[in-house]
């Protein structure tokens, strides 16, 4: 669901703005531009972080209404919270890259057009990549990588992800700071 999400919230972030044409009065503010999509990159990512979170509540809270249901369904075991939350952070650090490119493309255009497509269009290819080797290398592919049983592809999932995600957005921001017209 995260890419998904993903898609979703970087599209809304962007509208807030587009809409109204609420642009021009954003960035005539004091202060440098960049300052607009460090705070919106920020927030995008931070409420894909909670999100996260809350998934995991939620998924245990589900657990425990099915053994209230049916007794006979009662989760066995530990949670192992640590190792959950640990996860779900890889997971998320592991998407930055994809989360990058859909708000660059959702703030660069004031349609929503092009930032849906290009997320829509990633989910389905990578439903249909899942288990290709290349699929490695696709942002979208990133997340679903924490979950390999070979580590290498886990690690390397994760530093394209979460380091190459974090180059994109800084040329990301760096660009759009640097355009007369959004």
């Amino acid at each position: 669901m995260l890419p998904m999400s993903a898609t979703a919230i970087t599209a809304l972030v962007a509208h807030m703005e587009h809409a109204p044409r609420a642009w021009d009065h954003l960035r005539a503010l004091p202060g440098p531009r960049w300052y607009l999509y460090t705070a919106k990159s920020t927030m995008v990512l931070f409420l894909l972080a909670v999100m996260s979170i809350l998934t995991l509540g939620f998924a245990a809270g589900a657990g425990e209404a099915a053994a209230v249901v049916d007794p006979a369904r009662t989760p066995a075991g530990d949670l192992a919270w640590l190792d959950q939350l640990k996860l779900a952070g890889r997971i998320w650090a592991a998407s930055v890259l994809l989360v990058a490119i859909q708000l660059w493309t959702a703030l660069r255009f004031a349609s929503f057009v092009p930032a849906l497509s290009i997320g829509i269009g990633g989910m389905f290819f990578s439903v249909v990549a899942t288990s290709a080797e290349e699929g490695i290398y696709f942002p979208w592919q990133m997340p679903v990588n924490m979950f390999a049983t070979e580590p290498w592809r886990a690690d390397t999932a994760l530093a394209l992800g979460g380091g190459g995600g974090l180059v994109v957005l800084f040329v990301a921001i760096i660009n759009l700071s640097n355009r007369d017209v959004a």
